[in-house]
């Protein structure tokens, strides 16, 4: 909607968008092809009103020029500029062992569609993760030292992928909290990189000992650290601190946060364990699959990618984070050893 109004509360008069309102860009329609008000003073009385249904992704400005008289008589013009942009729907993003990323569609049903492969230059991928709207970051376990960062087009590409920072040993699975980027190396503790507002990496660390999955979130980090361990760390400026050992896992690999629950991915026993976060205590392990690597929640599901079939699960997310009503989600070809998940 938009109102015309006075800049003084003097009356105008015989205002009249002058664009024509039969031309707009796609996706905007109007309700008449010309707007004029004989009256223009304060208040809504002087409202154009038009929709915006887009049918493809795109962006742009409407651009509106009007006429009229101000309170003396006088003949004046304007103009309105409204910016817009229709984005794609939301993904689900896979990283595969096997040499590609997939993105598919989230359907409003749960499962996924359109699966299609992105990004390039990476030969495995294994860890993805967003940074804000126009960048991802994509470890590539094969190469052994090196992340990716890539453009996210409006539809949900990656484009553009080009490696970044440094002291990655195998990087495995991804996480980022603020402006740090965490790593997780399979021969080398945890990599943590600054990143700045061009995507770039910069001040890269590396920590002592072994990683698997690995979330952060709320100043506290949790890492996968060997078998039957979860390390829950501190986060102090970007660096991990007071990292306490929680054990009774199986084989944990990624790991996701939502809702004040952990959802830790037991890839050794087909489970997903929830567990309230903090100290990861009362935790409950739900069946689903039988290799699971990693999981992400969204709203009231949760994902669960499963290394051994191919296949990625969507369960219902019920009173207490758990588990319920695990089925297939991927209606086409299997994934070949998917990793790590994301949406965006």
């Amino acid at each position: 909607s938009v109102v015309f109004t006075t800049d003084d509360g003097n009356l105008a008069s015989n205002l009249a968008v002058t664009s024509g309102l039969g031309t707009l860009p796609s996706g905007w329609t109007s309700t008449s092809s010309t707007f004029t008000c004989s009256a223009v003073s304060t208040g809504t009385g002087c409202q154009l009103s038009l929709t915006y249904a887009p049918t493809a992704v795109g962006s742009g400005t409407v651009s509106l020029n009007y006429s009229y008289n101000d309170d003396s008589g006088t003949a004046k013009t304007g103009s309105v500029s409204i910016p817009y942009s229709a984005k794609s729907p939301p993904h689900l993003y896979v990283a595969q062992l096997g040499g590609l990323v997939s993105y598919c569609v989230l359907n409003a049903d749960g499962t996924l569609s359109s699966c299609a492969s992105t990004g390039d230059g990476f030969t495995a991928p294994s860890g993805i993760a967003f940074y804000g709207g126009n960048f991802a970051y994509v470890a590539d376990y094969n190469t052994g030292n090196a992340v990716y960062v890539c453009h996210v087009g409006l539809d949900g590409t990656l484009s553009g992928c080009v490696p970044q920072g440094s002291n990655f040993q195998t990087p495995y699975q991804l996480a980022i909290d603020g402006n740090t980027l965490y790593a997780t190396n399979s021969t080398g503790g945890v990599t943590i990189c600054t990143i700045h507002p061009d995507g770039s990496l910069s001040a890269c660390t590396q920590s002592a000992g072994t990683g698997a999955g690995i979330a952060a979130s709320s100043g506290f980090a949790y890492i996968g650290i060997d078998s039957a361990t979860v390390n829950v760390c501190s986060i102090v400026s970007g660096s991990l601190s007071g990292c306490t050992p929680t054990g009774g896992f199986f084989g944990p690999d990624g790991i996701s946060l939502s809702g004040g629950y952990a959802y830790i991915a037991n890839n050794n026993n087909g489970t997903v364990s929830v567990c309230d976060a903090g100290s990861l205590s009362g935790c409950t392990a739900f069946s689903v699959g039988s290799q699971p690597t990693d999981v992400v929640i969204s709203g009231t599901l949760a994902y669960v990618n499963d290394g051994s079939s191919g296949n990625v699960f969507v369960c219902s997310v019920i009173a207490g984070g758990a588990l319920a009503n695990c089925q297939v989600a991927n209606m086409g070809a299997p994934f070949s050893v998917g990793i790590q998940l994301a949406i965006h």
